[in-house]
């Protein structure tokens, strides 16, 4: 076993034989350690091979029909508390290699299960021994933005005409993906809060001063996010994060340059920021920064809809292979947490298998949502929109939807307006796109509002998904007409947290309901315990016809119920799947409206 050798024995190993180490270094890490002197000190993440099941608690809340703001809190207090049980041994553990002169910096993660540290050879060696940890990986990749293709062009206020204060100028990609019909219903993003991951936003734009710092009570660091200078004010290095921002929620008083163009917005800028390379270290903790960024899960309020993400790294040009997964987990926890993650493409196209990573993940069929160009007028490819299949593969297609991306009007770090083009440009289009779809619904999860997008895009070019157009270009009243049509009249939701139930105990559970007709609606609820067959066991509450006010929304204060578990349960229903399940139906009727569910145990 690796772990009975010396350290000198176990450096000799790494030089002449690395993979016999690939269960725990993984192999970019091994090649730097190999390059790099034995004291120098080389960026690393250590995952821990305990770490939460998010693919499972999704299910779980899906099951329970679990709202947003029910999902963050249960999602965040989960994560931290595998990080908080099962981090402690390895803390203590860096802190003597620190004082030992071999660690010159860590910093534990909760939106997945590691740590962030710089670290010498000696101490990677030590930390290969440590059966807490899965794999340590190389940390150290220059994260890059996906540059747009052309130079900025001047584009100053009314450049479609001199629009009056009642009629400003509207960028036509919006138009293209629909994004009127939503506005003509009332869905704005007015309340709605969006984000990006870039080069930062220039916070004294025209088109940008809905920054949430703004608001009474919210803090700087609530809103913007700025590890490199640690300022309390959104600026922008490049004006790349200005732009993208303006196409998620850019408007004043004559121009519209957004999709949700009343949203307001916070901001991580951390990429290409001044002269130090941005290594991945910087955008994870940017991505767990805006999975919660008050730092309180009970609140949803500061929380964005999406993470726009124009920036990438090439396998092409970077060193880094296709289908890296250093960035999948800890986009898994944003995306858990409520935060619809989305990636540009890439400009290498028009030649095939040439995504940037992470945008070239498929581990479903959301993930990563890549983004392509398309040119003035929306139907036509940008030659540079890179192109599929991903390079997970070489078969899965790639991207998954479109937007305008060439000749792209929007704000600039200067306080001008400026046109530039790329995917960086088209990939905010879906930003916004998601906003406004939350604004229908909020309570959409990550996923759903994805794959909404993707079922109600307009085919371009080849018949079908292919691997320049993906599924087409963004529809939103398409979209919208989806959401609708899958929106019951009243909508329940059962979440509990409290998977195990201890004979002669409380089990303890939460019931959200939401009118989304407009009028007064009623309902038979019905309460009970149910098998993993189906079969029911016992029947809690049973109440017929109760009357749901038009505008009934307990999200906020859910009706918290609690049953009491019997202090001798049947040995046939111990540490077997049981069900909570919660059903509306139509007064008198069988026909149902809602149901949401939660599967425990009785121990």
């Amino acid at each position: 076993m690796l772990r009975t050798l010396c350290p000198s024995a176990l450096a000799l190993l790494i030089v002449l034989a690395p993979s016999t180490w690939a269960s725990d270094i993984e192999p970019n890490l091994q090649a730097e350690m190999n390059r790099r002197s034995a004291n120098e000190m080389i960026p690393v993440i250590a995952m821990m091979a305990d770490r939460v099941d998010l693919a499972d608690l999704d299910a779980r809340l899906d099951k329970m029909n679990a709202t947003r703001r029910a999902r963050h809190e249960i999602v965040v207090r989960t994560l931290q508390d595998k990080a908080n049980t099962t981090q402690p041994a390895l803390l203590d553990e860096l802190g003597r290699l620190a004082n030992a002169g071999h660690v010159e910096d860590f910093r534990p993660l909760w939106i997945t299960n590691g740590v962030l540290l710089k670290i010498d050879r000696e101490g990677i060696l030590t930390l290969a021994q440590n059966e807490a940890i899965e794999e340590l990986y190389f940390g150290g990749y220059v994260l890059e933005l996906i540059e747009p293709v052309d130079k900025p062009v001047p584009a100053p206020k009314g450049k479609f005409g001199s629009p009056s204060p009642q009629a400003p100028t509207i960028e036509p990609g919006l138009l293209d993906i629909k994004a009127d019909f939503l506005w003509n219903l009332g869905f704005t993003g007015s309340t709605r809060l969006v984000s990006n991951i870039d080069t930062g936003v220039l916070g004294t734009h025209s088109a940008l001063q809905r920054w949430r710092g703004n608001d009474a009570g919210v803090t700087p660091a609530e809103a913007w996010f700025d590890p490199v200078t640690n300022t309390t004010f959104p600026f922008d290095f490049s004006g790349h994060g200005s732009h993208t921002m303006g196409t998620i929620c850019g408007s004043d008083a004559s121009n519209i340059t957004g999709v949700a163009y009343e949203a307001k917005y916070i901001a991580a800028g951390v990429i290409d920021r001044v002269s130090i390379p941005q290594t991945i270290a910087d955008a994870i903790l940017a991505f767990q920064w805006t999975a919660d960024p008050d730092g309180n899960p009970a609140t949803i309020d500061d929380v964005p809809d999406c993470s726009s993400n124009s920036w990438g790294i090439s396998p092409i040009y970077h060193g880094v292979p296709h289908c890296d997964s250093t960035f999948w987990e800890v986009i898994n926890g944003c995306e858990s947490a409520g935060v619809a993650v989305i990636f540009a493409a890439g400009n290498e196209g028009s030649g095939s298998i040439t995504l940037r990573t992470p945008a070239d993940r498929i581990t479903t069929v959301v993930d990563s949502l890549a983004i392509g160009s398309l040119q003035p007028g929306s139907t036509v490819i940008s030659s540079f929109s890179s192109r599929g299949p991903s390079g997970c593969d070489s078969t899965t297609i790639k991207p998954e939807v479109c937007a305008q991306g060439e000749n792209v009007r929007s704000a600039w770090n200067n306080g001008s307006f400026v046109t530039i083009s790329g995917t960086s440009m088209a990939c905010p289009h879906a930003a916004g796109s998601v906003t406004l779809l939350r604004e229908v619904n909020p309570n959409l999860s990550s996923r759903r509002v994805k794959e909404i997008l993707i079922e109600t895009a307009d085919d371009l070019g080849a018949s079908g998904e292919d691997n320049t157009y993906g599924h087409g270009r963004i529809n939103l009243q398409s979209a919208y007409n989806k959401i609708i049509s899958e929106l019951p009249t009243v909508s329940v939701a059962m979440v509990t947290s409290q998977y195990i139930a201890q004979q002669g105990s409380t089990h303890n559970y939460f019931i959200t309901l939401i009118n989304h007709s407009g009028v007064k609606q009623f309902a038979d609820v019905k309460i009970e315990v149910r098998n993993a067959a189906d079969a029911l066991l016992l029947t809690l509450y049973n109440i017929p016809n109760i009357g749901i006010g038009a505008n009934f929304n307990n999200d906020v204060n859910p009706f918290h119920l609690t049953t009491a578990v019997a202090a001798s349960v049947p040995p046939a229903l111990l540490n077997v799947p049981l069900k909570g399940v919660t059903k509306l139906f139509v007064p008198g009727t069988s026909t149902l409206i809602s149901e949401a569910e939660f599967t425990f145990k009785v121990q």
